[in-house]
């Protein structure tokens, strides 16, 4: 009955290290996406070249298994963050809007990433707690 019981605490405990690591990755990949979007706010020049600038690797290898380690909530704010991401290389390339118009959308967008960052940051704290 005890060794059934490490076994247990011991999957508890790689699934929290598990977690926290994927946590980390994930704030660290949308800290640089909310430096990089800045960036192109404040100067638009190169603003073609912003789709590859921006990083979606972390989220696009772990975002089926972080569904599983977190809850709904933390979910929901990383993807109003991706798709602001998105949002942007697609403004970016877009062949028919003037600088302005991208440089007015991707004020926007900015601001929607800006704005989902704390949720997210705050969120996965209360993961890392849980270790």
């Amino acid at each position: 009955m005890l060794n059934i019981g490490y076994s247990r605490w011991q999957a508890k405990k790689s699934r929290d290290q598990e977690r926290e690591s994927l946590l980390r990755l994930m704030d660290a990949e949308i800290d640089y996406n909310l430096k990089v979007l800045q960036a192109f706010s404040d100067s638009p020049d190169g603003i073609q070249n912003l789709q590859t600038l921006l990083m979606i690797g972390t989220w696009e290898s772990s975002r089926a298994r972080l569904a599983q380690l977190v809850g709904v909530e933390y979910l929901q704010e990383v993807i109003r963050l991706y798709s602001s991401i998105h949002a942007a290389t697609v403004m970016a390339g877009d062949p028919v809007a003037s600088i302005d118009e991208k440089l007015d959308n991707l004020k926007k967008i900015v601001v929607q990433a800006e704005e989902a960052r704390p949720k997210v940051q705050r969120m996965a704290q209360r993961y890392f707690s849980r270790l």
